[in-house]
């Protein structure tokens, strides 16, 4: 989250200065697509800082996310097993230690 907010702080003080380089230099004047567009002549290298930390943030995020999603995972599966099973057929005729074992290993994954 912080490295998210600096890149939109890194993305904020670019444009300043590509907008006071446009208002000071009057820019240069591009033709795309039959349209005329004024454009800064400030480096496209300028925006690799906000995207070192973009892409920073999207690697915290993804490992956090993995992680978060695995052990969640783990516990629901157990968890759908058991009632499964226990609905399925009657948990009395169920061996005793399926029962125990699948209740022990939803205590302990969450």
């Amino acid at each position: 989250m912080v490295l998210g907010s600096l890149s939109v702080l890194a993305a904020g003080v670019l444009e300043i200065y590509r907008k006071r380089d446009i208002a000071e230099t009057g820019g240069f004047r591009q033709d795309v697509g039959g349209k005329e567009f004024t454009a800064s002549h400030l480096s496209v290298l300028l925006q690799v800082p906000q995207f070192l930390l973009i892409g920073a943030a999207e690697v915290f995020t993804s490992v956090t996310r993995e992680s978060l999603c695995q052990s969640v995972v783990c516990v629901c599966v157990c968890v759908c097993v058991c009632v499964c099973v226990c609905v399925s057929c009657d948990a009395s005729r169920m061996p005793l230690n399926w029962r125990v074992s699948c209740w022990v290993a939803v205590v302990f994954e969450s």
